[in-house]
């Protein structure tokens, strides 16, 4: 049995880019006199960059606009990468994609990630070809773990009265927790989680199945998913 859909999420699923973004968060809010710790912003995983901006009052705090705080953001991260700062790949998550499609299951990606950052990560997965289409952060309103990014998505796809058979793929536990407020099986990936001890370590416990890596997942896996 197939999915109805699969809805991938981006950052630690198909690309690792949690700790690029998390060190030019703190590289800028750290300039602006703020000084969150890694400890603050570990909570932040996982969440769409409007809630960010937020939760760590940045227009209260250090008086900066949305689009002056991402500007920052997305500049200074582009200086680390400039200076070597891994985003790797992750194993796996591509070849799902094409082995689901070939399956004839729609898919999308599903991301907190902002256009701009969602579409760079396409041309640089290869995956333009393979996705029936995408949803980024500007394009809903509440994040993760709020449903409304996966029932938005499922309703664009034309399963939403198929949810129960849809698959989310995710790594963080504010994107388990939505996939299964919107009613849909949830795998897991920790190929890109932190260590327990690490303040960024992600719960994934409430997945309906969790994989080493998505290298790993096969019909078998599939199947249980689908239960």
């Amino acid at each position: 049995m197939n999915p109805a859909a699969a809805f991938f999420d981006l950052d630690g699923t198909l690309i690792d880019r949690e700790p690029l973004m998390q060190q030019a968060v703190r590289d800028i809010t750290d300039a602006a006199g703020l000084g969150y710790s890694e400890e603050d912003l570990a909570p932040l995983v996982g969440r769409a960059w409007q809630d960010v901006y937020v939760a760590l009052e940045i227009q209260a705090r250090a008086e900066l606009t949305f689009t002056a705080f991402i500007d920052a953001v997305m500049g200074r991260a582009q200086l680390l990468m400039d200076d070597g700062f891994p985003t790797p790949v992750l194993d796996g998550g591509v070849e799902l994609i094409e082995r689901l499609r070939g399956a004839g299951v729609p898919v999308w990606l599903v991301t907190g990630s902002l256009r701009r950052e969602a579409d760079v990560a396409i041309r640089h997965l290869a995956i333009g070809t393979l996705l029936n289409g995408s949803l980024a952060a500007e394009e809903y309103g509440r994040g993760k773990p709020d449903p409304e990014c996966y029932l938005t998505a499922a309703e664009l796809a034309g399963v939403d009265g198929d949810r129960s058979r849809c698959v989310v793929v995710e790594d963080s536990e504010p994107g388990v927790r939505a996939g299964l407020a919107a009613g849909m099986r949830v795998l897991a990936t920790s190929a890109a989680n932190r260590p327990p001890e690490h303040p960024s370590h992600q719960d994934l416990r409430g997945a309906h199945v969790i994989v080493p890596s998505l290298a790993d997942v096969d019909d078998a896996t599939m199947a249980t998913l689908l239960g």
